[in-house]
């Protein structure tokens, strides 16, 4: 039994040292393990950020922020109707639809400006554009008179006003500043058609003149007004480098802008004064050609 006992306490004795080796080892052994699989995972993690980052940046093509420079012909829809615009029109200037009193002569002009856009995202940016416009209306011939309402009673028994002298133009100058949304849909990096919206404050001066607008025959008006415009174009992307070094971009914008109502003293004529409600400033339909260049 005693050397039984004595076995059997040498056994247990090797039994835990062997124990206590094993977990003394396994416990150093352990956290230099975890160690270098916190490692190798921290080096897995960063190397695929890397190549994540490697790929975004050979996706990203386009600029952030980019400067855009424009020009537009402006032009109001074919059958304007100048009569119900302004209360009188020269007759020899209608269409032959006589209920319509529409003219022959087309309201046109030109507008030019630039602007500054933030492209967040590859599907839209946000931008400010400040244009200049400036539009034209033949009123009525040398030669000719104008008819209608509004003018005074005895023009109006008589038949019209007084024989023009001169051609005379309604015209319009004006400062449209609007912010917006452009949309993009992306068929390629170099080609992207997109749709905007925009909205802002103008401010104009409107005045009936010789189609310089050298002469004005009355008073010049001015004002504030607001509006908005929506447009749809094509940008073609010039590429270097995979990134987006210029953009030539052809749109049409829709919206016109009104005033809501001009005061003329001494129309063309001393004494003659004319109220006209919501008189075009800016006219609704351009066709235009931008550049934009990134910052």
């Amino acid at each position: 039994m005693v050397k039984w006992f004595s076995v059997e306490v040498k056994m247990r004795r090797m039994l835990f040292s062997a124990v206590l080796t094993f977990f003394v080892v396994a416990g150093a052994l352990l956290p230099a393990q975890a160690t270098d699989l916190r490692r190798s995972d921290t080096f897995r993690m960063v190397s695929g950020q890397t190549e994540g980052e490697k790929q975004a940046s050979h996706d990203r093509y386009w600029n952030e922020l980019t400067i855009r420079l424009m020009g537009l012909l402006t032009m109001e829809q074919k059958f304007f109707n100048a009569f119900n615009m302004f209360g009188f029109h020269d007759p020899s200037l209608d269409t032959g639809y006589a209920a319509n009193a529409t003219t022959n002569d087309v309201p046109e002009g030109y507008a030019f400006g630039g602007g500054v856009s933030y492209r967040p995202s590859k599907y839209f940016e946000i931008f400010l554009d400040g244009t200049y416009h400036y539009s034209t209306l033949l009123i009525g011939l040398e030669g000719d008179r104008l008819v209608g309402p509004n003018m005074p009673l005895d023009w109006i028994v008589d038949g019209g006003t007084p024989v023009l002298t001169k051609d005379v133009y309604y015209g319009a100058k004006a400062y449209f500043l609007k912010a917006g949304v452009r949309l993009f849909i992306p068929v390629s990096k170099s080609f992207e058609p997109w749709v905007a919206a925009g909205f802002g404050p103008a401010k104009y001066e409107a005045a009936f003149a010789d189609k310089k607008m050298s002469r004005a025959f009355g008073d010049i008006v001015s004002g504030m007004t607001t509006g908005y415009s929506l447009s749809a174009g094509l940008d073609l992307n010039l590429l270097i480098n995979n990134k987006q070094f210029l953009a030539l971009s052809l749109f049409a914008d829709l919206g016109r802008l009104s005033s809501k109502s001009l005061h003329f003293d001494n129309l063309i004529w001393e004494g003659w004064s004319v109220d006209i409600s919501h008189a075009p400033v800016v006219l609704p339909l351009r066709l235009g050609l931008a550049l934009a260049v990134g910052m």
